[in-house]
């Protein structure tokens, strides 16, 4: 018998953790948190509010494990979906896609993320892992950061498929009809599918989901701002889309206005591209450096020939701009990214006092509805689970003449 239960994520978006077992084996699929970790509650609210997996042995002290075979597999590296990591207490293997553990160990050596003490693994795409009873399979996909996978499992009768997050508007479309492909002619018994863009009816949020730039679209118009406007472009962008950042680097070769990257970035860059064209901002560059491949320029240079340079900068360091030309702040997926955030504000209003042209410059992550909606009729599952979303029933209501299931927490899902 294989038993399926729900530790999280059903109606946020992120932290979504399911388990996945047999009487000897258990895998989980991501492991996320709502929470902030810097200021965490005690563990037992967490649990009790499903804000980081409700599995309490993983996280106590000299806990032994029921499962001879066990192990967790991440589908991206977004914090929503590897949040709860830095709280395990367990050696428990940890299995990042390959590409996502080149970006993991570029992040942390470029100073962009901490290091987990953790037990990881790699998997291949596309080559089966045997975690005892269970086999787990990796299909690549496209999201907004670089080695994402959707996650097949099975227990030699049944497959169950995690779509982790995914979108048709990225670098890789085809890599999404890829794996939705392959899912259906497997005939699978459950689908958990990512359902974020049906979070906010009716609202402006709603609005960007259901019409979202492509990458291309972006880059395109990022061409164009930079070979014609007379302001300074100033690019904020998230350090975990690496795609983006190239193609803006490129893109910004191409029409001879190069971006001066702050150090930590440029670093990254340096690191999963070596032959890449690179400059940095020579104020960003710290004493002990091991950054060899990039050309500094200063601020003093640029505000000397701002129609030869764009500039990337980061939230944290906005006090370079004050000494700038006027300039047009693109704001990329940066941090921080909303009006949830309240640096938001801080943002805008610091923007406001240099007379800075503001503009978001991102595009969604997320399959609109009418994509997830036709993704979810071409895997044909058995079983169809939305969540990763604030109203997973809407989901429901717009899949119609389909199977569909929304799970709770305390119910434990049985396939013999």
């Amino acid at each position: 018998m294989t038993k399926v239960r729900f530790l999280s994520g059903l109606t946020t978006i992120g932290a979504n953790v399911v388990e996945i077992s047999t009487a000897t084996s258990r895998v989980l699929m991501d492991f996320g948190s709502t929470e902030n970790i810097a200021n965490m509650p005690a563990l037992e609210t967490m649990f009790k509010n499903h804000s980081i997996p409700d599995s309490p042995d993983l996280f106590a002290l000299n806990s032994s494990s029921q499962y001879a075979h066990e192990a967790i597999f991440i589908s991206h590296l977004h914090l929503d979906h590897t949040g709860a990591l830095p709280l395990l207490n367990t050696d428990i293997p940890v299995y990042f896609s390959s590409d996502s553990n080149q970006l993991y160990k570029a992040l942390v050596s470029s100073g962009l993320s901490f290091a987990h003490t953790l037990n990881i693994h790699t998997f291949l795409p596309n080559v089966p892992i045997c975690i005892g009873d269970l086999t787990i399979t990796g299909l690549p996909s496209d999201h907004d950061i670089l080695g994402i996978n959707a996650l097949l499992v099975f227990d030699g009768t049944h497959r169950f498929a995690h779509s982790g997050d995914f979108r048709l508007n990225g670098f890789h479309p085809e890599l999404v009809q890829n794996w939705a492909k392959t899912l259906s002619s497997l005939q699978i018994d459950v689908f958990l599918t990512e359902t974020t863009s049906f979070s906010f009816p009716d609202t402006k949020e709603q609005g960007d989901f259901d019409n979202p730039l492509t990458e291309y679209q972006l880059l395109n118009k990022f061409a164009h701002i930079i070979k014609e406007s007379s302001l300074l472009p100033v690019i904020n962008c998230y350090e975990r889309n690496i795609e983006r950042i190239l193609a803006f680097n490129n893109t910004s070769y191409q029409q001879l206005r190069p971006i001066v990257w702050e150090y930590q970035f440029a670093k990254l860059i340096n690191l999963l591209k070596p032959t890449e064209p690179l400059l940095v901002l020579a104020e960003s560059i710290p004493n002990d450096t091991s950054l060899i491949q990039a050309t500094p320029v200063s601020i003093a240079e640029i505000t000397a020939k701002s129609d030869k340079y764009c500039l990337h900068s980061t939230f944290a360091n906005r006090k370079w701009l004050t000494a700038l030309p006027p300039i047009h702040y693109l704001h990329s997926n940066g941090s921080p990214l909303g009006a949830y955030d309240p640096n938001y504000q801080v943002l805008r209003d610091y923007l406001a006092t240099i007379n800075a042209k503001y503009e978001y410059f991102g595009c969604s992550g997320h399959a609109t509805p009418t994509d997830i909606i036709d993704i979810c009729k071409k895997v044909n599952a058995k079983l169809t689970i939305p969540w990763h979303s604030f109203h997973p029933e809407l989901f429901v209501s717009a899949f119609k003449d389909n199977s569909t299931l929304l799970p709770q927490y305390d119910e434990i899902y049985e396939f013999n």
